[in-house]
């Protein structure tokens, strides 16, 4: 009888220990998924942040170019305005 027993809880300690490896393999599998989703995830937001720097550099570019003709213009109309004219 105390064979019997002995045998019956070595099975119920097999399968527990076979559940908790399932467990461990299957927390393993998430773990490593999350991993996976969250570098996956940041990098398409570092692409996201550099493409938004990009453009953003780039507008500045032309703002201060547009801003250099519009100065270039306004010095002209100052230079007309200031000159001489010679019908006085």
């Amino acid at each position: 009888m105390l064979d019997a027993t002995q045998e019956y809880v070595r099975e119920l300690e097999l399968k527990v220990a076979r559940l908790e490896a399932a467990t461990a393999r299957i927390d393993l599998e998430y773990v490593q998924r999350r991993a996976h989703y969250d570098k996956t995830e940041a990098e398409r937001r570092l692409v996201e942040a550099e493409t938004r720097l990009t453009e953003g550099e780039r507008g500045r570019r032309e703002a201060e170019r547009e801003r250099g003709a519009v100065i270039a213009a306004l010095g002209r109309r100052a230079r007309r305005r200031l000159k001489p004219t010679t019908n006085e």
